[in-house]
């Protein structure tokens, strides 16, 4: 029978609509307020560390407002642009936006929007016939026909007999010279005629109606000039009399509308480039331009940043603080802070999200990896942010589908925490990973009795870190330890080895498969230095089936 599989679920790190922490809905009503009831052309501030949930809030925002379909929530996303033409693509989703809402009139300003991308082209196809050799002959025939018309009647007018003579002649060669020139456009339209129906081969009977007509009558010479006209690129002021029509129209018209620009993750782009941003939108921004236009106060706007994160190109330090701050200030007329969360909080929110990601474990453990959580608060200067919190325990997800229920939940979470800290170098000496004693408060949290071993929480931390079966980790964790305790030149470590054997089970087997491979080689110094080194720790005097064991390799080696 199949053991039934512990299910693991990944949290999503997207922006949520509901307040975990009951903080934001005040900020959110606040802000919503404000754009209800006071005139705009404002900037709104909103404050907090990165994962505060800022985001969050403007979803809160965007739901309490749009609950009237004459107001509307821009989001515009620096980060996603990062690199893009910034005026263009601020102004494009605008545009889009409001065409969503049906608040501006889609085609015109698709096509404005094409203008702008520099995309319209105008293509113009001049077509000039042009007559045939064969043609200009039958038109210049043509001419001759009332020469002819004229000799045929000056013939008509001479008297004939049947009697040949001087009248008679003449009228004959007035009268065929006069048909000659008469009919010549029609033996010139037979000649042509005649030589189009060979050239036609086996087409058909349509094909060779066209061909033959063509000869005469429509072959042409096409010449086709496309003249492509793209705009030059826009100037800001060209941008700012675009965004000014495009407000008129989208508000202009109803003064119970409004509109929020929201410019978020500008504290994620490149500080040069964030103050690039800020001030290539100021195009659209510059409240000062536009108090004369009557949509300008239902117009505002909010940009959510982390005021740790906003540095200036030529920061050198706390210096240039006051610059920093002044340009804040002169950037916003309100500003509204995400507070951290308090304890009890962020702890039932915790709760929730490890019994959502884990659904098959108990409660006591997800308690357990709070109380673990709440013990390493260096970790966390301040109180964990939402985006942190789910971070910690998706990490732990990626361990837990690895290996389920092999290891309690709570050692999984002490893993995670141990790795993050900053003082044990892992890459250069995995061993320093695995704890060899334990703060009481973190045993008791663990499940151990103060006086019990902790050699299954050592086993899971090197099955963890190896991804591999604890015995065979224990052997990948202590082996290069050991070698460099028994020594690579001229002196080895036997305190060392004293500790290892002490505090890490599987010592003894590692130990002697060390031996086993013989890591010495044909290097006698480095097997007499080992020996000494086995010696003077005194480990082969204790009465074990190991120490034996050790001993016979030693003297194999010999």
């Amino acid at each position: 029978m199949n053991r039934r599989k512990c299910r693991t679920v990944l949290l999503s790190d997207a922006p949520a609509s509901d307040d975990y922490f009951d903080s934001h809905k005040r900020i959110a009503s606040a802000i919503a307020e404000i754009v209800r009831d006071e005139k705009g052309g404002r900037s709104i501030a909103l404050e907090g560390k990165w994962g505060s949930g800022k985001s969050s809030l403007v979803n809160l925002l965007k739901s309490k407002l749009t609950e009237n379909s004459n107001f509307a929530v821009i989001p515009f996303d620096a980060w996603a642009h990062e690199g893009d033409p910034l005026r263009r693509t601020f102004l494009e989703t605008v545009v889009r936006e409001l065409i969503a809402l049906t608040w501006v009139e889609e085609e015109k300003w698709s096509n404005r929007l094409e203008e702008l991308a520099q995309r319209l082209e105008v293509k113009r196809t001049k077509t000039v016939p042009q007559v045939t050799p064969l043609g200009k002959f039958v038109g210049l025939s043509l001419f001759l026909v009332p020469v002819g018309l004229t000799f045929i009647t000056a013939a008509l007018r001479e008297d004939v007999t049947i009697r040949l003579g001087m009248p008679a002649t003449k009228f004959w060669v007035e009268f065929v010279v006069g048909l000659l020139l008469s009919l010549a456009p029609l033996f010139l339209i037979v000649i042509g005629l005649r030589r189009a129906r060979d050239d036609s081969g086996s087409s058909s009977a349509e094909e060779k109606a066209a061909q033959i007509w063509s000869m005469f009558f429509n072959r042409t010479y096409s010449e086709e000039r496309t003249e492509t006209a793209k705009t030059a690129n826009p100037t800001s002021i060209e941008f700012e009399d675009t965004f000014v029509e495009l407000m008129g129209e989208g508000l202009g018209h109803d003064p119970s509308k409004r509109a929020l620009l929201v410019l978020d993750n500008l504290d994620r782009v490149d500080p040069e480039d964030a103050l690039l941003t800020w001030s290539t939108l100021q195009t659209f921004l510059r409240y000062s331009h536009f108090t004369k236009y009557e949509w300008f106060e239902q117009l505002w706007v909010l940009v959510p940043y982390d005021p740790r994160a906003v540095t200036l190109p030529w920061d050198a330090g706390e210096s240039n603080s006051g610059i920093r701050s002044a340009l804040l200030e002169k950037s916003f007329q309100l500003r509204f802070t995400v507070a951290p969360p308090v304890l009890s909080h962020w702890h039932s929110f915790l709760i929730a999200q490890l019994g959502e990601a884990f659904p098959d474990h108990d409660s006591t453990e997800f308690h357990s990896v709070y109380q673990l959580l709440a013990l390493t608060r260096e970790l966390f200067p301040q109180p964990p942010t939402i985006r942190e919190l789910k971070l910690f325990i998706n990490q732990l997800g990626s361990l837990h589908r690895q290996w389920e229920d092999e290891f309690p939940l709570p050692y999984i979470a002490y893993y995670v925490l141990r790795t993050r800290e900053g003082n044990l170098n892992v890459s250069a000496d995995p061993a320093s990973l695995i704890p060899t004693e334990l703060d009481e408060n973190v045993k008791s949290i663990l499940g151990f009795d103060p006086s019990e071993d902790i050699e299954k929480l050592q086993d899971a931390f090197a099955a963890l870190h190896f991804n591999t079966e604890a015995k065979v980790a224990r052997q990948l964790l202590l082996q290069k330890p050991i070698i460099d305790a028994l020594g690579r030149q001229d002196y080895g470590d036997a305190p060392k080895l004293v500790d290892m054997a002490e505090n890490y089970a599987g010592f003894w087997e590692v130990l002697e498969q060390i031996l086993a491979s013989n890591p010495f080689g044909d290097r006698g110094d480095l097997l007499g230095t080992a020996a000494s080194t086995i010696a003077d720790s005194k480990l082969l005097e204790q009465n074990r089936p190991e120490a034996l064991a050790v001993r016979k390799s030693f003297c194999k080696l010999a």
